[in-house]
């Protein structure tokens, strides 16, 4: 190599001009391949290669290189190693797959290579719900305009945080591995973080749902929630075994998003028991509060159920349910989890208990330390609600 200051040719290996002591610059980062057959780079914890397959005329003249991708390789020997594979012209994708396969495929190779909680891959299912439009497009026939598009059509700050994670997951995948040429992932706005407290359901409005049990079908389903605290998407996951009654205490174990919240006891208020018990009783279903399926005439399918997402829970049950009750339009589901910690609140008991149903830190060093939360004590409080 030559010296950038003085032009003296340079052993490769050198850090310093021999001649006039200028320090030599290397991207150790990026190496080129024997031959000028392409480079090979550290991208985050893995190394990429790229490789040029061939030039591309511009308008003005001038000419632009094709080139190709492909990423994740531990270790900079194996990528040196595939780049012979990857200059072959075979091995060039010439029909670009749709949005869904690119999906499917990264889910895959990303849930079954890193350690992902349930959690988390359930959170990318539920952005990769809101991404319906382009489901059916071809990867390179994505617009930053329709993605945008899409993140405006989000209801929240933190679907859109989501949405846009999953997306610039995908396409990076998309890149490595189907020679994607760029992203439409980046530059997106996501709005201002307008996520505010929703207020609770009163206990008026737990009386008109309570009253309208028989002519509203998942009036049920509301007043549970707001006696049991879990949060939509686990209240919606609950199933019969998750159900427990032993020694005269009844408890569901269930709740997601946080250590404290995760697989925790809840005891069931006296309130609401004959609901569960009744919710016990329906066949052909494993989950508590199935979603009821309907035809395309939209009547009830007698003994047909599946999982209801807490997207379809909110626009097509509760929503619509609060309009037809007259209830405050401002209430969503988790006002009821809101309503379920008032309830607690006014309870008789101690903090630990409280913290421990609710699914909430507070308390948590005190408790792992230095006290034990009971069912027994748990069920005290629970009885309390009314």
């Amino acid at each position: 190599m030559k010296c950038p200051k003085c032009s003296r040719e340079l052993p490769d290996d050198a850090s310093f001009c021999c001649y006039c002591g200028y320090k030599v610059h290397r991207d150790k980062k990026k190496t080129r391949t024997a031959n000028g057959t392409g480079y090979v780079f550290k991208r985050g914890k893995t190394w990429t290669v790229r490789v040029t397959i061939g030039w591309k005329d511009l308008e003005d003249g001038k000419k632009t290189p094709i080139q190709k991708y492909k990423g994740g390789f531990t270790t900079k020997a194996e990528a040196i190693k595939y780049v012979g594979t990857l200059k072959n012209p075979e091995s060039v994708v010439t029909e670009m797959p749709t949005y869904e396969t690119v999906y499917n495929e990264w889910y895959t190779h990303w849930t079954t290579t890193r350690k992902i909680v349930e959690n988390t891959a359930r959170g990318y299912r539920t952005a990769y719900s809101h991404l319906e439009p382009i489901k059916n497009m071809r990867i390179d026939k994505i617009t930053p305009a329709m993605i945008q598009n899409i993140l405006n059509e989000a209801n929240s700050h933190s679907s859109r945080k989501g949405i846009k994670s999953v997306l610039k997951l995908t396409f990076e995948y998309a890149m490595d591995e189907y020679n994607l040429q760029k992203t439409p992932a980046h530059n997106l706005y996501l709005g201002k973080n307008d996520s505010k407290q929703r207020p609770p359901l009163t206990e008026e409005e737990l009386e008109i749902i309570k009253f309208h049990f028989d002519d509203e079908p998942y009036a049920k389903y509301v007043y549970c929630m707001s006696y049991l605290g879990f949060r939509p998407t686990a209240f919606l996951s609950l199933k019969k075994s998750d159900y427990h009654d032993e020694n005269g205490v009844q408890w569901l174990v269930g709740g997601i998003k946080t250590d404290a919240g995760i697989d925790r006891d809840v005891t069931i208020p006296k309130v609401i028991l004959p609901l569960i018990k009744e919710r016990l009783a329906v066949e052909e279903t494993e989950l508590l509060f199935p979603r009821y399926d309907r035809d395309t005439n939209g009547v009830v399918i007698p003994g047909k159920y599946s999982l209801m997402s807490a997207a379809y829970f909110s626009k097509h049950v509760f929503k619509p349910l609060v309009r037809r009750l007259n209830i405050s339009d401002d209430r969503v589901p988790y006002s009821t989890r809101h309503t379920y910690a008032n309830k607690i609140k006014r309870a008789q008991g101690a903090d630990r208990d409280k913290a421990d149903l609710i699914g909430h830190t507070d308390y948590d060093f005190t408790k792992k330390n230095y006290q034990t939360s009971t069912l027994e004590e748990r069920k005290k409080i629970t009885d309390q609600l009314e």
